[in-house]
């Protein structure tokens, strides 16, 4: 089973079972930055129908081994299942939709639907990847810039059809305004232009 396929089994069920999701991390940037997703996808989902891993694993016990540990790994959101293919390294990620977060709740009820290897699935906009991986950017206190490449290719490839407006404002109300500039306008130094 191919990466994506496992993904649209996620979905798919996630659908069946009536569970709203958003399909974020590298699989959303790829799809805005145009280049192919990694070996692992992260799922927020709202878990107000309850959810659970056993209830996964009942379905996908073939292809998947899942496990649901206790600890959040991004300090972003909370709870977490992981779902890894049995034979491969590709891995799925579901969080639970952190509703306290408002920029989170605000994401999640923006989410589009584009299509990938014959499955529908349900992504985050463009503005909202990159409000993301710019607050990820914040929270390493903009020292490391793991994210930057990710950020100019989205922007690069989204600028004609940006909100920029909607941006500015998260971005304001996130304290990352004066960076994504810095990057709308190819001035930041840490990584050359395009």
């Amino acid at each position: 089973m191919k990466p994506l396929d496992m993904l649209g089994r996620v979905t798919t069920l996630l659908v069946k079972r009536d569970v709203p999701y958003l399909v974020d991390g590298e699989f959303a940037s790829g799809v805005w930055g145009g280049f192919e997703s990694g070996a692992s996808a992260s799922v927020i989902i709202d878990e107000s129908n309850g959810l659970t891993a056993g209830d996964l694993g009942a379905d996908l016990s073939a292809e998947a081994e899942v496990d649901c540990p206790e600890e959040s790994w991004d300090g972003l959101t909370s709870r977490w299942i992981r779902i890894r293919q049995s034979r491969r390294a590709f891995v799925v990620n579901l969080h639970a939709l952190c509703h306290d977060d408002a920029h989170e709740v605000v994401r999640f009820a923006r989410r589009v639907t584009v299509k990938a290897g014959g499955y529908e699935i349900a992504v985050p906009t463009a503005e909202d990847v990159i409000l993301k991986h710019l607050r990820w950017e914040k929270l390493d206190n903009f020292g490391f810039m793991r994210h930057e490449a990710t950020l100019r290719n989205v922007i690069h490839f989204q600028a004609a059809t940006l909100d920029l407006s909607y941006v500015r404002s998260w971005c304001d109300k996130q304290g990352t305004r004066q960076f994504f500039e810095e990057l709308l306008q190819g001035r930041t130094a840490r990584v050359s232009a395009l």
